[in-house]
């Protein structure tokens, strides 16, 4: 009983991870059409900012760092978004693809030059274990349920009960409608953004007590996140939640039948017997719908420029 107590809090809290990871990927395609495989960079990018910026060489408190390293974060994405996101969302989404992973290797290199290229821990940082009916479990893992579900419970308020979310949903759904309703969809995008680097600071916070921060501590969780993306329906959040938690789980029910070395892979087997099943994911909305309006977009493009 101990041993299914830790396996499910602990699946939660990585699916939580997962869920977050999942959901900054849809907001960003959403919002900017663009697959953002820079992701895992800003996360990273967010623990350094954290972990050495703030804590280790100004010597501040965790929660002070935290709100600075959110805030820096945020500042980050609206930046991103003019320079980058928005340019990228105009080309064909092959070549933005593979721009957003170019990107994502200048960040890592800018990472090297200007924090340090040594890994390094944080070892009181959310430390220690609790008991929970008789099962030991990490304060980690505690924090990174009680965290996330916090960013999921605001994100979903947001998105639903303000004008700001509702013009994110708009966006989303039809741009150029959106656009002749009056939304500025640029500064949309900026919105969405910071919102999406604020989630990535948030992810590599609550990692930092799991993995040695690092410039390659994400590289999995990037993974497993874009598979939470399809497993729950790209492009939709509560889908996003879905497919995180539903990973977390699988990840760490499997070491029950195989040596936990290989519990990575169950994530990605997972992947493609949804894919073979339920190709839209398991919440499968109208994502179809919206690839195809922008596939004709760009072939019109493409028609235009032949």
């Amino acid at each position: 009983m101990q041993t299914f107590i830790q396996l499910v809090i602990s699946g939660f809290a990585m699916g939580f991870i997962y869920a977050l990871v999942a959901i900054e990927y849809t907001l960003i395609f959403n919002s900017c059409r663009l697959l953002n495989f820079a992701h895992v960079s800003f996360i990273m990018l967010g623990a350094y900012f954290f972990a050495y910026t703030f804590v280790t060489v100004s010597g501040l408190p965790f929660w002070i760092s935290a709100i600075l390293a959110i805030i820096v974060m945020a500042i980050v994405g609206v930046f991103v978004s003019i320079a980058i996101f928005v340019p990228l969302g105009k080309i064909i989404r092959l070549y933005a693809m593979i721009a957003t992973m170019m990107f994502s290797f200048v960040i890592v290199e800018l990472v090297n030059i200007l924090f340090t290229p040594i890994p390094f821990r944080l070892n009181s940082f959310l430390g220690g274990t609790t008991k929970v009916f008789g099962a030991i479990i990490t304060n980690a893992h505690i924090w990174i349920i009680v965290a996330a579900a916090i960013v999921v419970v605001l994100l979903l308020l947001f998105m639903n009960k303000t004008k700001t979310g509702k013009a994110m949903r708009c966006v989303a759904e039809n741009r150029e409608t959106a656009e002749y309703m009056g939304i500025n969809v640029v500064a949309n995008m900026s919105i969405t953004a910071a919102i999406s680097t604020v989630i990535c600071a948030v992810i590599g916070i609550l990692i930092i007590p799991l993995y040695t921060v690092r410039t390659t501590m994400v590289g999995t969780i990037g993974l497993k996140g874009f598979a939470a993306t399809i497993v729950g329906s790209f492009g939709s959040v509560p889908g996003a939640i879905l497919g995180g938690i539903l990973v977390g789980l699988l990840e760490n029910f499997a070491v029950m039948a195989m040596p936990a070395v290989y519990k990575d892979v169950t994530a990605f087997v997972f992947v493609l017997m949804v894919l073979m099943i339920k190709p839209n994911g398991l919440l499968g909305g109208s994502m179809d719908r919206r690839l195809e309006r922008i596939a004709r977009k760009e072939k019109k493009g493409e028609d235009g420029n032949g």
